[in-house]
């Protein structure tokens, strides 16, 4: 039997795309894996979702309360003002559009967007 000679360079490039490919496959999402949500608040038996950091006036907002509880960002809230991502005390405001905001230090808020999935 004729034995098979491999070269250096083939050997190299076969090690480096079975472990590109091992990587991948383990950063690839599972079908058995837990939900993962975003920022969520429950407000008004509505989800909203966050979504980017903007620069607006507080004066275009109203208060309309406080997260009055924090789930585990695993999970999503059940209820009224809780957030998986906010903590207990954090101002939420909503503009004209129903928008919800939370400011954070600097002066940006964030908006959170009706979700158009139902709660749970």
């Amino acid at each position: 039997m004729k034995s098979i000679k491999r070269s250096p360079k083939l050997t190299s490039l076969l090690f480096l795309f079975l472990s590109l490919l091992s990587v991948l496959s383990a950063c690839s999402p599972s079908k058995n894996s837990e939900a993962s949500y975003g920022a969520i608040i429950l407000y008004e038996d509505t989800r909203y979702r966050g979504h980017e950091a903007l620069k607006i006036s507080k004066e275009n907002l109203t208060k309309i309360g406080e997260i009055s509880k924090r789930v585990s960002a695993d999970t999503s809230p059940t209820e009224n003002l809780s957030s998986n991502a906010l903590d207990e005390g954090t101002e939420v405001f909503q503009d004209d559009s129903g928008n919800l905001f939370v400011n954070y230090p600097g002066g940006d808020y964030q908006i959170f967007k009706k979700d158009n999935i139902p709660k749970n």
